[in-house]
């Protein structure tokens, strides 16, 4: 909603929303993001994780060379790993042109002699975000006790199929797409009610020339409709631990990634990518929640055919946007 919107909705006034919502901004960072249906700009989202012995030199060198490509979004290295090794996950929008082969490329030299690598990756099919502000009292967050976490999972497991279907974003096939497209995308990701002022500008900062303010209002009202999905970016709310969990069913797909897309929803916050056979999870808890009890939790759902592995992520992983492919796809800039 709106703030507008918010103020009738709570029967308060425009001004005390706007207050609080400042307030937010300035201490927790609050956004209203958006993902999208990448296939549609023209991208195709992969995910993957790489792994490797703690005394590895291969592995750093491989997260260099991910920081330093401007198609990488996401990035996390493991600090403690169930499987006792190093794990580094990375998020990547690839065009359907050179950079998205070289990319695909250059993972695959990773694998091989001399690094030998064991990198699994696969392209995104659903991507989703949650944030279950239930547990959540305006101080702290209800302990997340890691017995009960378990008996919920196993409980939910044998009902599986006939679980809520949760929001997703579908991801297709990448079609071509106009840079003016990835333009506005990339707007609307940053802040789902971005003005038609604001987009103006980034036009400028880009060299473009600005359509009307009419069209870029219809250009903004579309994309929200057909392509956007919103949610909440908070930051500064006692969610200080990062819990990565990956799965890897060789098997073909299950009913055990639809579980741990459902169960995401219940969690204080969660980003979850799956494809046909992969399936990742980004879980952010506090402090108090014990690590070990949910990892133990995750681990008990492996079958004989399943590599599931939870880690605790660094605290400042990268992370960068649609923005950060707007140079390279505009050839004026990036020349």
């Amino acid at each position: 909603m709106r703030q507008v919107e918010l103020a009738e909705a709570l029967d308060v006034t425009r001004s005390a929303v706007n207050q609080i919502w400042k307030k937010l901004e300035q201490d927790c960072s609050l956004r209203i993001r958006s993902t999208f249906d990448y296939g549609k700009l023209g991208l195709r989202f992969t995910f993957g994780w790489a792994k490797d012995e703690e005394s590895s030199t291969n592995l750093p060198k491989f997260k260099r060379w991910l920081s330093s490509n401007p198609l990488t979004i996401l990035l996390a290295e493991s600090v403690l790993s169930s499987m006792m090794d190093k794990r580094l996950y990375f998020e990547a929008l690839l065009p359907i042109d050179r950079r998205g082969s070289n990319f695909l490329n250059q993972l695959a030299r990773f694998q091989k002699r001399p690094y030998e690598l064991s990198i699994v990756f696969g392209s995104a099919e659903n991507v989703s975000n949650h944030m279950n502000l239930g547990l959540f009292d305006g101080r702290g967050w209800e302990v997340i006790d890691g017995f009960r976490f378990g008996a919920i999972i196993d409980s939910a497991r044998g009902y599986a199929d006939i679980l809520p279907d949760i929001q997703l974003s579908g991801q297709t096939n990448p079609v071509a797409a106009t840079i003016e497209n990835l333009l506005v995308a990339s707007s609307i990701e940053e802040d789902y009610h971005v003005t038609s002022m604001d987009l103006e500008s980034r036009y400028h900062e880009l060299d473009l020339s600005s359509p009307s303010e009419r069209t870029l209002r219809r250009k903004i009202a579309s994309m929200r409709k057909n392509h956007a999905i919103p949610y909440v970016s908070i930051q500064n709310i006692g969610l200080t631990q990062r819990i990565i969990v990956t799965l890897d069913e060789r098997g073909g797909a299950s009913s055990l990634s639809r579980l741990l897309q459902a169960q995401a929803t219940t969690l204080p916050q969660a980003r979850v990518m799956s494809s046909e056979s992969l399936t990742a999870m980004i879980l952010d808890f506090p402090e108090s929640a014990s690590w070990l009890a949910i990892s133990k939790a995750f681990s008990e759902l492996a079958g004989d055919t399943t590599e599931m592995c939870t880690f605790i992520a660094e605290h400042t992983p990268l992370w960068k946007g649609l923005s950060s492919l707007m140079p390279s796809s505009h050839p004026r800039i990036s020349q």
